[in-house]
């Protein structure tokens, strides 16, 4: 009876044994996963900084891109300001010089009219 229960003890042993050998590996296992899964989360949330600072610089071109486009608009508002400035100078002497052009004509045949009633 006493080996009985020896055999007993000694097959709960084993029994116990494995069993603890299951949970360790299973234990091992299961750190490996988490681990994983954490380097998983890891990568995701260096990809998603990687998107965020890409995103990041593409809007601060577009805005650059803005801004030039902008201050080009306003020079070509200058420059067509001054182009209308310049054609209206232009104008303004080309009038004032006709203006003269037509007197001095009108003086001239005035003094000829003048030199034929004296003759």
């Amino acid at each position: 009876k006493l080996e009985y229960e020896k055999l007993d003890l000694e097959t709960q042993r084993n029994d116990f044994r494995q069993e603890r050998d299951d949970l360790q590996n299973t234990v091992e296992i299961l750190k490996k996963e988490n681990n994983d899964v954490i380097l998983e989360l890891i990568n995701t949330k260096i990809e998603l900084q990687q998107t965020k600072e890409n995103m990041e610089k593409q809007k601060n071109i577009l805005e650059a891109e803005h801004v030039t486009r902008v201050a080009q608009l306003e020079l070509d508002v200058v420059k067509a300001k001054i182009e209308v400035r310049n054609a209206e100078e232009y104008w303004s002497k080309s009038q004032s010089s006709k203006e003269i052009e037509l007197e001095e004509k009108y003086l001239k045949s005035q003094e000829e009219w003048a030199k034929k009633k004296m003759e």
